[in-house]
């Protein structure tokens, strides 16, 4: 190739370039900060089986796993059965492809929204150089997974809806698929929403839609059906009572807990520590009979951390369910406080999170200034003695911990979604637009209405399609616009 042709190359992905020298430089800045992929998680996190189990009972671990989805384990069990003492190199490696995956399909997909040319480089850059992004990176969780499966699943769907191919209904769907299966957030009825949106957007193409959903929404209906059979909980995952009941029960006092409890309205279950080792629970429960499968019966790990996909957590956190939904009756104001809670912390920025540890500190000076310039995070302190001494500064302290431009970045998309909603649908951008909107909707509602405390955690995968949404509808000539200047018989 001469150098004129190397030249016009360059020139055509020149954008690309830019954003993959960015990614590469900034790796190696992270790196030389002091950023480790950390798989510690391996060992203690509640959502993982056994280190042990996953070498030596496998497959059936796999299968009698309640707990989780098993896409992540599987994953992990893989690893470790093809590169014995080399898993943390090899987590890393696929983790850094994952992060390249997500900055090629954001940037894709913002250009072929239409974006103007400076946000395709600008916002993937951003994003991608992110305390949050890095953080999520160099961590074993599967938020980072999550996060490229739905911003490559948008660029799927913008994909479809430019030109309805059954490739692209397969690939859509077994995203989402993925999704499903790695993450219990993602509820087997989202899987049903999404196909319903599509279906009521392009009805024509129906068979290309029904087809690419069909094994996807068989594989992720399969594991519920399992769990409907062996557990008696049709479910990805077991833990929603105990999730749910942090955003109701725990939000009254432990005394207040205590009082119902004595009065027969709420059981003992509520008044123990949430997810706490099964010594501190076994007094008030039946005894469990063992079943001979390691995963079912293990009372620890191997690391001496519970084993939360004990048979006898399946009970308590039914309990758990029954009375969240009790205290909601009864108490609806602990609801709302846990509400009002989880939203604050939806839009505190994604890396403020306990859980990321030794990496966070050697990020801690980058990542304040960040968060203060792109997030709007003016303040890093809270003290809790000001609720009750100075309850208005409180409240005002903690509106500027929270992250002030996502918060008008989601409120932005969220209001032009309601006016996109109104529009004819009529080109492939409007309907990839609802399809992201849909989605941000429902992140925001489950994200802040089941759980507190991690909830910026759960924002976070959904922050590359609420960039695309605004880097979109700013767009005077954006499709959005276009279909509301139909609407109004502007030429």
């Amino acid at each position: 190739m001469h150098f004129a042709e190397w030249k016009s190359v360059v020139r055509q992905n020149s954008a690309l370039i830019v954003l993959l020298l960015i990614f590469i430089g900034s790796r190696i800045v992270y790196f030389l900060l002091g950023v480790r992929f950390d798989d510690s998680l391996l060992l203690w996190s509640p959502h993982y089986i056994d280190r042990q189990l996953l070498i030596s009972d496998f497959g059936r671990s796999i299968f009698y796993l309640h707990s989780q989805p098993p896409i992540m384990n599987l994953f992990l069990g893989i690893v470790l059965h093809l590169f014995p003492n080399y898993e943390t190199n090899i987590f890393w490696f696929c983790y850094l492809l994952l992060g390249l995956t997500l900055m090629l399909s954001f940037y894709l997909l913002l250009k072929n929204l239409g974006v103007v040319t400076p946000l395709t480089v600008i916002f993937p850059a951003l994003f991608i150089i992110s305390p949050g992004a890095i953080l999520y990176e160099n961590w074993l969780f599967y938020s980072y997974p999550v996060c490229t499966a739905l911003t490559f699943s948008a660029l799927i769907c913008l994909k479809f809806f430019k030109s309805p191919r059954l490739v692209y209904s397969l690939l859509l769907f077994f995203s989402l698929g993925i999704v499903a299966l790695m993450w219990s957030f993602f509820h087997l009825l989202w899987l049903v929403a999404g196909v319903a949106i599509l279906l009521t957007l392009r009805p024509q193409e129906w068979k290309r839609i029904v087809l690419g959903f069909t094994i996807p929404f068989i594989l992720v209906l399969g594991w519920y059906v399992k769990n409907a059979i062996l557990f008696g909980e049709f479910t990805a995952s077991t833990w929603f009572g105990m999730n749910f009941s942090r955003i109701t029960t725990c939000m009254l006092s432990l005394e207040e807990r205590k009082q119902l409890n004595t009065n027969g309205i709420i059981s003992v279950f509520s008044t123990l520590t949430a997810f706490g080792d099964l010594d501190q629970y076994q007094p008030y429960l039946k005894p469990v009979p063992l079943t001979g499968i390691p995963v079912l019966d293990q009372k620890r790990k191997a690391s001496g951390f519970p084993n939360l996909n004990n048979i006898a957590y399946i009970y308590i956190f039914r309990e758990r369910a029954k009375d969240a939904f009790r205290v909601i009756t009864l108490k609806p104001n602990a609801y709302f406080r846990g509400i009002i809670r989880a939203v604050l912390i939806f839009f505190t920025p994604a890396d403020d999170y306990l859980y990321f540890g030794k990496n966070r500190t050697k990020i801690e000076t980058f990542a304040r200034v960040f968060n203060t310039i792109f997030a709007g995070q003016f303040n890093r302190y809270i003290n809790p003695k000001f609720r009750v001494t100075k309850p208005v500064l409180h409240y005002l302290l903690v509106m500027a911990h929270t992250g002030l431009f996502i918060i008008i970045g989601y409120g932005g998309a969220f209001i032009a979604g309601i006016l996109l909603l109104r529009s004819h649908h009529a080109n492939f951008v409007s309907q990839t637009l609802i399809f992201i909107w849909m989605t941000l909707l429902y992140g925001l509602l489950v994200g802040t209405l089941t759980e507190v405390g991690e909830n910026n955690r759960f924002r976070f995968v959904f922050d590359p399609l609420m960039l695309a949404f605004v880097g979109t509808i700013i767009r005077p000539d954006s499709g959005f616009f276009l279909d509301q200047r139909k609407k109004q018989g502007i030429s």
